[in-house]
């Protein structure tokens, strides 16, 4: 079987974390899900 991690960020608040957490999921070709509402404007899947 093959498994792949994914991260979750369940209704982030802070823009600037979630971009790191983002390209460090880019860099290690992870999976990111945002569970909104998140406490900023995001233009993802829009």
């Amino acid at each position: 079987m093959n498994y792949r991690l994914r991260i979750a960020l369940y209704q982030p608040d802070i823009a600037g974390n979630t971009g790191t957490i983002l390209r460090f999921a880019a860099c290690l070709d992870l999976s990111v899900d945002i569970i909104e509402p998140a406490g900023f404007p995001s233009p993802i899947g829009r």
